[in-house]
């Protein structure tokens, strides 16, 4: 009598899973964690979408936001925000502090 063998079925659907949760890790780490910056506008281009921020301690940051992003109009030079951008200084999220 013939005996059906599961091993082989088993270990190709192992090593399946093992290989997508690598890829997915791999894919969750590359985009990384969002970075924030809390400070003061000192240029915008609603246009073009590019904003440059000063944080706190001085630093600024060049950063791109979507140009069709309502919050783009209605900031301007000088106003207080705090901006979660990713590591390519996209712009993810912008509040208006104050």
């Amino acid at each position: 009598m013939r005996q059906i063998s599961l091993k082989k079925p088993i270990s190709m659907l192992v090593i399946t899973l093992l290989a997508l949760s690598l890829v997915t890790i791999s894919i969750t780490q590359a985009a990384g964690p969002a970075k924030i910056v809390k400070g003061t506008i000192v240029s915008i281009d609603p246009n073009s979408g590019m904003l440059e921020v000063k944080n706190q301690e001085g630093k600024t940051f060049m950063l791109n936001a979507d140009p069709q992003t309502d919050d783009l109009k209605t900031l301007q030079k000088g106003d207080q925000v705090m901006i979660q951008f990713d590591k390519d200084k996209v712009v993810q999220s912008i509040n208006k502090e104050g």
